[in-house]
C-alpha cells in the first residue's frame, strides 16, 4: 500500500465515508490529484480572465452605480455598488477591480457551505458541497462576472450558518448573525427576502424549534435586518417607490400562459445543477412528500424550507414570464449538502457498480473541463472571433468616440455629452472604457443613455438633471443605422461621422453623430 492510500485509510473515521469506498478511492488516488490540478487550473484561468476579459454591459452598468453613490438604485439595491466600489478603490477602475470582490465572496461562500454541510450532514458532504459551489458552471460564472449574485450567495450562506447556530446549537448570537445576513442579502437582491421565508418555515415546521418563537431573539434579528435594509426603503420613499414598483409590478403585466417560458425555466434548472444532481434533488423531494411533516429529520426540514419556496414562486412566474437563469441560484444552496450526502451514502458504498455514481464523478470532471474551456476561450479566442457580443469591442469603440469627442470639444470649446442608444448597455461600457483616455472630466458624469432624447434609461435618469444638458454639444452613438434620424430633431445641427473603423467592430454597424445645441422636448422627464 502506498503512502497516499495509507493516509486515506487513516482518514476514514474522521470524514465519515464508508471504508470499502475509500479503499477503492485510494486505488484511484491519482485521479484525485488530476482533478485537483484541473480545479486549480480552472480557478487560475478565471482569475486571469477577470483581469483581461472586457466587462459585459451589465458589469459596466453596476460600475456606474458605484460612480453615483446613493442609498439605493432604480433596478437593484446598493450592495453591488459597494462591492464594486471596494474593488476599484483598491485595484483601480479596471476589469479586475470591478470583479475581484465578487470572486472573493464566492470563495468565502464555499467556506460557509463547508461549515453548514458539516454541521447538518458530515464533513465529507460539506466538502463536496463546497466544491460544487466552485465547479458547477453557473456558480463558476457568478465568481467571474460582477453582478449582485455573488453577494447574495455569500450572505445567504452566512444566513444558513447563523440559523444553524441558533437552531442546532441553541446560540442566541446565531439569530443576530442571521439577521445581519438577511439584511445584507436584501441589500444585495430583493430575493434575499426568501432567507426570512425559509427560516420562518423551518421554525414552524420542526416542532422542537418552535420554542424559539417564545424568545425575543428572532424578533430582534428581524428588526436588525429591517434597519440594515432601511436605505432601500428610504430611497424608494423619496422616489415614489420606483424600484419596488419596477421589480414587483411594472415588470409583470398580464400575460397569457406560455409553455416556452416554463420549458426554459426547467432547462435553466438543469443547467444550474446538472441533470444528475437535479435528479437526486427530485428523489429527495418525492421522499419528503411521502413522509408526515413531524417525521422529517431537522436537516431535511432545513433543506427544503430554504429551497422549495423560491423554486415554487419562480416556477409559478415561469408560466407567464421569462425567468432568468440566476434567479433561483439561492434555492440550490441548502440542497447541495443534502445531495452530496445522498451520493456518499448510496453511491460510495458500491462505487464500482453504481453507474450513477460514476456519472456524478464524470459530471464534476466535465464541469471543470467546461470551466477551463470557457475561460480559455474568453482569454484566447474571443478577442479574435468575437462570437459573444456582450464582450464586444468596447475599448476600440471608446477610443474612436474619444477621438471625435476631442475634435468636437476643440471646435466648440465645450465639453461634449456622450449619448448612447439603448437603456444602459452601450452608455455604460463607453463610460467605463473612455475613463483611461479622458483626462478632463469624469466620464461617468458626461456619459448617458437614450433617456435624454426620450425613452427608457433605467437608472440613468436618477443620476443627472436633464435640464443641465439644454443647449449642449453632444456625440450620439448607435449600434444600428438609425443614428441620424434619431438625432435630427434634437439638435440645431447634426453631422454623421464617416469612419471605416466603425464598420470593422464586430457584428454591429456603429454610427456616430456629432450634434450642436441640444434641444430638450417634453417627451422625457428628469427624476431630479
Amino acid at each position: 500500500m502506498s503512502r497516499d492510500q495509507h493516509t486515506i485509510q487513516k482518514m476514514i473515521p474522521r470524514i465519515g465515508l464508508p471504508g470499502t469506498a475509500l479503499r477503492y478511492a485510494g486505488l484511484r488516488w491519482q485521479w484525485v490529484g488530476t482533478f485537483a490540478l484541473l480545479l486549480v487550473l480552472a480557478l487560475g484561468l478565471r482569475l486571469l480572465a477577470m483581469a483581461n476579459v472586457p466587462l459585459i454591459p451589465e458589469e459596466a452598468y453596476y460600475w456606474m452605480y458605484a460612480q453615483h453613490a446613493e442609498l439605493s438604485y432604480f433596478d437593484h439595491p446598493p450592495m453591488i455598488a459597494w462591492v464594486i466600489g471596494l474593488g476599484t478603490a483598491v485595484f483601480g477602475h479596471t476589469e479586475f477591480g470591478v470583479r475581484i470582490v465578487g470572486n472573493l465572496l464566492m470563495l468565502g461562500a464555499s467556506l460557509l457551505m463547508y461549515r453548514f454541510g458539516r454541521a447538518w450532514f458530515s464533513q465529507a458532504a460539506g466538502a463536496v458541497a463546497a466544491l460544487l459551489l466552485q465547479v458547477l458552471p453557473v456558480f463558476f460564472g457568478v465568481g467571474f462576472i460582477a453582478t449582485m449574485d455573488a453577494a447574495l450567495v455569500f450572505f445567504w450562506m452566512l444566513g444558513l450558518v447563523g440559523v444553524t447556530a441558533a437552531l442546532r446549537d441553541n446560540r442566541a448570537w446565531g439569530w443576530y448573525l442571521a439577521g445581519f445576513a438577511l439584511g445584507s442579502a436584501m441589500l444585495s437582491k430583493y430575493t434575499g427576502l426568501f432567507l426570512a421565508v425559509g427560516t420562518g418555515l423551518a421554525v414552524v415546521a420542526h416542532r422542537p424549534w418552535r420554542r424559539h418563537l417564545q424568545t425575543i431573539h428572532p424578533y430582534l434579528s428581524i428588526l436588525f435586518a429591517v434597519a440594515l435594509f432601511s436605505p432601500v426603503i428610504i430611497w424608494n420613499a423619496q422616489h415614489d417607490w420606483a424600484s419596488f414598483r419596477f421589480q414587483f409590478l411594472d415588470r409583470f403585466t398580464a400575460e397569457p400562459i406560455r409553455v416556452s417560458t416554463m420549458l426554459t425555466f426547467i432547462g435553466f434548472q438543469l443547467l444550474i445543477a446538472t441533470p444528475i444532481i437535479f435528479w437526486v434533488y427530485g428523489r429527495l423531494t418525492v421522499q419528503l412528500l411521502h413522509k408526515p411533516l413531524q417525521a422529517l429529520p431537522p436537516q431535511s426540514t432545513l433543506t427544503f424550507a430554504f429551497s422549495l419556496p423560491l423554486f415554487s414562486i419562480m416556477a409559478y412566474k415561469s408560466l407567464r414570464y421569462g425567468v432568468h437563469i440566476n434567479w433561483t441560484l439561492p434555492a440550490f444552496l441548502s440542497l447541495l449538502p443534502a445531495v452530496s450526502q445522498w451520493f456518499i451514502d448510496h453511491g460510495l458504498a458500491d462505487f464500482k457498480r453504481r453507474l450513477w455514481t460514476r456519472g456524478f464523478a464524470w459530471t464534476i470532471i466535465l464541469c471543470v473541463l467546461f470551466n477551463i474551456s470557457s475561460a480559455a476561450y474568453l482569454l484566447i479566442l474571443q478577442p479574435r472571433v468575437q462570437w459573444i457580443s456582450a464582450f464586444g469591442p468596447w475599448k476600440q469603440l471608446a477610443s474612436i468616440v474619444e477621438q471625435y469627442e476631442d475634435q468636437l470639444e476643440s471646435e466648440t470649446g465645450r465639453e461634449p455629452l456622450i449619448i448612447a442608444e439603448g437603456a444602459y448597455r452601450l452608455a455604460s461600457v463607453l463610460a467605463f472604457y473612455r475613463r483611461p483616455v479622458e483626462h478632463h472630466v469624469n466620464t461617468a458624469c458626461y456619459t448617458t443613455s437614450q433617456w435624454v432624447l426620450g425613452g427608457n434609461g433605467l437608472g440613468y435618469p436618477y443620476w443627472s438633471d436633464r435640464n443641465r444638458w439644454q443647449g449642449s454639444v453632444a456625440i450620439f452613438i448607435d449600434d444600428d443605422e438609425g443614428a441620424l434620424a434619431r438625432t435630427r430633431d434634437h439638435f440645431d445641427e447634426v453631422r454623421l461621422v464617416t469612419d471605416a473603423r466603425l464598420l470593422e467592430l464586430g457584428r454591429h454597424k456603429y454610427q456616430l453623430v456629432m450634434g450642436k445645441n441640444l434641444k430638450l422636448g417634453n417627451d422625457s422627464v428628469s427624476s431630479k
